[in-house]
C-alpha cells in the first residue's frame, strides 16, 4: 500500500508532505522504494529541505537497511552541491558513522555527480 500511495507523486510532486504525512498515521512499512519515490518528488516540489524534513521524521520508523537505502536516494535526487552534501550527511548520527556507511555514503555521492563532483 505504500508504494501504491506513493504512484500519486508522478502526477502530483506537490503532495510529496502530505503523502509523507498519510504514510505515517496508517503505520504503513516504509520500504527502500517507498522513499526514493518520496525523495523524488521532494527534488522535484520543495527540494532538500523538505526530504530533510522527511528524514528527521523518519526516526525510529526505518529499520538500518532502508535507512542506508533511503540517505542514498537523497543523496541520488536532492544533493546539488557540496553544501547540501553536508547537510545530508549530517543526518547521520553518530552510531551510523561506520567505516563502511561512511564509504557507502561517499560512493553514493561519487555515483551520483556530475563532472565536476556536484552539477547534476
Amino acid at each position: 500500500l505504500s508504494e501504491v500511495l506513493c504512484e500519486r507523486l508522478e502526477e502530483e510532486p506537490s503532495a510529496a508532505m502530505a503523502v509523507w504525512t498519510d504514510l505515517k498515521q496508517r503505520e504503513l512499512p516504509l520500504n527502500e522504494a517507498t522513499m526514493d519515490l518520496l525523495f523524488r518528488a521532494c527534488a522535484r516540489s520543495g527540494g532538500l529541505p523538505a526530504a530533510e524534513a522527511v528524514m528527521r521524521e523518519a526516526v525510529g520508523l526505518l529499520t538500518p537497511s532502508v535507512r542506508a537505502a533511503a540517505l542514498v536516494s537523497l543523496i541520488k535526487w536532492c544533493k546539488e552541491d557540496k553544501s547540501s552534501f553536508e547537510k545530508i550527511m549530517n543526518l547521520v548520527d553518530e552510531a551510523e558513522r561506520t567505516p563502511e556507511e561512511m564509504e557507502y555514503m561517499s560512493y553514493a555521492n561519487f555515483l551520483y555527480s556530475g563532472v565536476d563532483g556536484y552539477s547534476k
